[in-house]
This record gives structure tokens, C-alpha cells and sequence, in this order.
């Protein structure tokens, strides 16, 4: 019995082996996102820059030091009639505050509220590169995938045709000239399987790779022939907004304000106070006696003469803030121009579409005829092969579109910010 149970679970394994699971674009963009080493990196970086955060934080609070030490003197000196002991200790416990440093910690702050603001815009930016990966991959994926089936339907044409004209040629209708033609097309067509083959199992090797998946995994995935709906026109400045590439250059200008203050800070007067509390030997130790020893202190430093340097570091601080600035304005320039080509580009391929359906069409209703015409011994076998040849190039010609217009899809999309909506 148990024999029978464990050889039906093996037929049931390799039965349902054989059905592909449907993976959506949605579905794999999930998987890939959940999977990517580099998201896994930015995510890491902006927890690391969270923590720069809270590290300058306690540097608002008092710090509390404990320090001990001891010596030994192998030949004490004597004081007088009194012998000195050879070793001392002691050990302090201090507490110090920072009152007040010119505001540096305040504008270090700052910074690094804006690094890991910073932070969190470059793993949206990345985000967005791989969600666009991802989207050109399966759509890819899937057109390899249309041009195998094709390349099949192509060689099932010419073997129907070359079935046709084997008879004839059997039966002495025709010379051996229209079979030998009709062999070699069959040739051609048979390496052009090959070829997709090859084209479509690379493709779905890169797919199965960028969401962790083995290679040989099997998937069936939407058709290239999908339409997607076309989004709504976005304006410049909503896209602006909405770009990881223009917030980041609007947050490096104001940490460049928050830097040149931070240079400021460096050139104001500096106070903190504190506590001491020691207790051990005395330096000169005769007794081994110990006491404790209380002391508060108070330390003021005042910038008064550096040599120009704090104009020097300002003038530098003050260049970063323009280059900012110019680099904010390269990027609004990129972004238009990518927001425009990106427009263009998805109105013309869709308009293409519509072309290249059309003449799929007549290059369909173009080979019916002329295969019919030749079977009825009207036209020579070049005028159907010819045909087959205009029927595969422009089926060719639409999968190759259809693409495009989901490249040129993606492109807005990412043009947009829309890429990971």
C-alpha cells in the first residue's frame, strides 16, 4: 500500500511539473524587488545613516568618563627623613557637559538628517532602476517568447508547402527546381527556431536570475500582444517631484547651507563644564594614605587669529552651494528632456502599432491567396514563398514594435517617477 501511495505522488509531481505557473508583470516586479541584492544595500545604508543620527544626538547629553591608573617607581627618591612608597594610584570619575560649541552639533545635525534623507531618495532612485529592469526584462522575455512561436508557425508554412510540392513533384508536375527551393527555405526556417530557441531560453534564464529563481524555472507569462493603458500626460513639475534625482539635488543644496554654517560654528566660542571626582594616593606617596578629591571646572575656548582660514573655509563652502545649485538646474533639464523623448517616443511606436497591424494584415490575406493560387497551379512556387517571406517580416516587424512601445511605455513611465506606482 505504501508503495502504491509513494509511486502516485511521484506520477502526481512530475503531472504537475509539467503546468507552468502564470507570472504577471506585477507578480514579478514584487519578486524582483523582494529579492535584489542592491535594494537589500540601500535599505542597509539609509538604517546606517538613521544611526549617524542618533549617535550625534548624545552629544547633547553629558558625558560621564571613568579613568584609573597606577605606577611604580623601582628607586623612589627620598623626601628628607621620610622614604617615598614606590607605587601611587588613583582613579576619576568625571561628568562633563557641553554648554555650548557655536551651534556645531546643531548644524551636524542637520546634516545628517539631511544624509539620510539623502539616503532614503538614492534606495527610491534604485527602486526605480530596478523596477524599470525588471519591466524591460519581462516584456523582453516575452516577446523572445512570441518570436518562438512564430519562427514555429514559419517552419510549419514551409513544411505544409513543402509537403505540397513533394507530391506534385513525385507524381512529375513539377521539376526538382521548386523542391530544392522549398528544401532549403525549410532549412532556413528550422535555424530560425533554433535561433529563438536560444534567444527565448537566455531571456528566461535573466528573468528567472533577477528574482532568485533557478535558471531552468518555467513560467508563462502575459502575452507582448497585452495593450497597456496609456498613462495620463504628467506636467514637468509633477514629474519633478516626484523624481528621486531632483529632490536629491534640492537636499544637497540646503546641507551645503548647513555646512557653511557648520564652518561658522568652528570659528565661535566653545564652553562646556563638568565634575571630577578622584580619589587614590598622592603623587609623592609616603603612607599609602588615600583620599577623595572633588573638583568643577569650567573650560572656555575662543577663536582669536587664524590666519584668514575661516574666510578661506567659507569661500569653499560657498562654491559647493553653486555647484549645487547648477546641478539642480542640469537636472530639471535632464528630466525635460527625458519627460519629452519619453512622450514622443510612446505616441509614435503606438501609432506604428496601427500601421504594422494593417500590413499584417494584407501580407495574411496576401499569403492565403497566393497559396491557394498555387495549389490551383496558378502562380509559381516563388510568388508563395515570397509571400510567406512578407507574412513573416511583418509579423516580425509587430512583435518588434509591440516591444518597443512597452520599452517606450516603461521610459514614460520612469520619466514620471511612475515606475514603482
Amino acid at each position: 500500500m505504501i508503495r502504491i501511495i509513494f509511486i502516485t505522488g511521484i506520477i502526481l509531481a512530475f503531472y504537475f511539473m509539467g503546468f507552468s505557473q502564470q507570472l504577471t508583470p506585477e507578480v514579478y516586479l514584487q519578486r524582483v524587488m523582494k529579492y535584489n541584492q542592491d535594494i537589500k544595500i540601500s535599505r542597509e545604508n539609509t538604517s546606517a545613516a538613521l544611526s549617524a543620527i542618533m549617535s550625534m544626538r548624545t552629544n547633547k547629553l553629558p558625558f560621564v568618563n571613568l579613568d584609573a591608573n597606577a605606577q611604580y617607581q623601582f628607586s623612589p627618591a627620598p623626601l628628607g627623613t621620610f622614604k617615598s612608597k614606590g607605587e601611587s594610584w588613583n582613579a576619576t570619575l568625571s561628568v562633563v557637559q557641553n554648554v555650548y560649541g557655536g551651534n556645531s552639533v546643531s548644524n551636524q545635525l542637520n546634516v545628517l538628517k539631511l544624509n539620510h534623507a539623502i539616503a532614503q531618495l538614492a534606495e527610491n532612485a534604485i527602486d526605480e532602476n530596478i523596477a524599470y529592469a525588471a519591466f524591460l526584462n519581462y516584456w523582453n522575455t516575452s516577446a523572445m517568447n512570441e518570436m518562438q512561436v512564430l519562427s514555429n508557425e514559419y517552419l510549419k508554412l514551409v513544411s505544409e508547402l513543402h509537403a505540397v510540392v513533394e507530391i506534385r513533384f513525385n507524381d512529375g508536375y513539377i521539376g526538382k527546381t521548386d523542391l530544392l527551393m522549398l528544401e532549403t527555405r525549410m532549412a532556413e526556417a528550422e535555424l530560425q527556431v533554433s535561433r529563438a530557441n536560444a534567444s527565448f531560453l537566455l531571456a528566461k534564464q535573466q528573468l528567472n536570475m533577477l528574482m532568485g529563481m533557478p535558471v531552468d524555472s518555467v513560467y508563462e507569462l502575459v502575452s507582448i500582444n497585452t495593450e497597456l493603458s496609456i498613462p495620463q500626460i504628467a506636467p514637468l513639475e509633477k514629474a519633478l517631484i516626484s523624481r528621486p534625482e531632483y529632490l536629491i539635488a534640492e537636499q544637497q543644496i540646503e546641507m551645503a547651507a548647513y555646512q557653511t554654517k557648520l564652518v561658522k560654528s568652528r570659528y565661535r566660542p566653545s564652553m562646556n563644564v563638568g565634575l571630577q571626582e578622584s580619589w587614590g594616593t598622592s603623587f609623592l606617596n609616603i603612607d599609602n594614605s588615600t583620599k577623595f578629591n572633588t573638583i568643577a571646572f569650567a573650560n572656555l575656548n575662543v577663536p582669536v587669529f587664524h590666519w584668514n582660514s575661516r574666510k578661506h573655509d567659507l569661500a569653499q563652502t560657498k562654491v559647493v552651494e553653486q555647484v549645487y545649485a547648477l546641478e539642480k538646474s542640469k537636472v530639471i533639464d535632464q528630466v525635460s528632456l527625458e519627460l519629452n523623448n519619453a512622450l514622443t517616443n510612446l505616441q509614435e511606436t503606438t501609432k506604428q502599432l496601427q500601421i504594422l497591424e494593417k500590413s499584417l494584415s494584407i501580407a495574411t490575406e496576401n499569403l492565403i491567396l497566393n497559396t491557394m493560387s498555387y495549389s490551383e497551379g496558378r502562380l509559381p512556387i516563388l510568388d508563395v514563398l515570397s509571400s510567406q517571406l512578407s507574412w513573416l517580416q511583418s509579423r516580425t516587424n509587430l512583435v518588434s514594435s509591440k516591444l518597443n512601445n512597452k520599452i517606450a511605455f516603461a521610459d514614460y513611465l520612469k520619466a514620471t517617477g511612475m515606475i514603482v506606482q
